[in-house]
């Protein structure tokens, strides 16, 4: 399926707002579309996984305000399996196989610093394959998207 400018401005607009209505993004594109077309072309753009919806929490809100960013260096052949554990824990919200200094970087929330420390002893402190860690404790959040 090939995707063209006006799928990319769906994308970028329901990005910044997903409750815009079809008619409501046909006016935004200059009528060029209707409101039809545009929600035939949002559900290709969802079966075809060039987009999803999904819910982006204010964690502090819900009882996590510790957001920490974990930096992990793992062997090499380890990344991968090492990477899809640590995803099956409810706090991580987003795990990266990365090149440079660390081969994991991931982001979680904690509802304390307690917790934090916790999880670092007993679940990541467990992990032979973690050869070292760095742990970075958000202060404040400039940017979500």
């Amino acid at each position: 399926m090939a995707f063209d400018e006006i799928d990319y401005q769906l994308v970028m607009l329901l990005r910044k707002n997903t409750r815009l209505s079809s008619s409501e993004l046909s006016k935004m594109l200059g009528k060029r579309i209707s409101s039809s077309a545009i929600r035939r072309r949002i559900n290709t753009l969802l079966d075809n996984d060039v987009m999803r919806f999904i819910a982006f929490p204010d964690w502090s809100v819900l009882g996590f305000p510790v957001i920490a960013i974990i930096a992990l260096e793992v062997p090499r052949d380890k990344s991968t399996s090492v990477s899809k554990t640590l995803g099956e824990y409810d706090n991580s919200l987003w795990i990266s196989v990365t090149s440079g200094r660390y081969s994991i970087m991931s982001i979680w929330r904690f509802a304390s610093t307690e917790e934090l420390y916790r999880f670092t002893e007993n679940e990541l402190g467990k992990s032979g394959e973690i050869t070292s860690s760095e742990i970075f404790i958000s202060l404040y959040l400039a940017k979500r998207t």
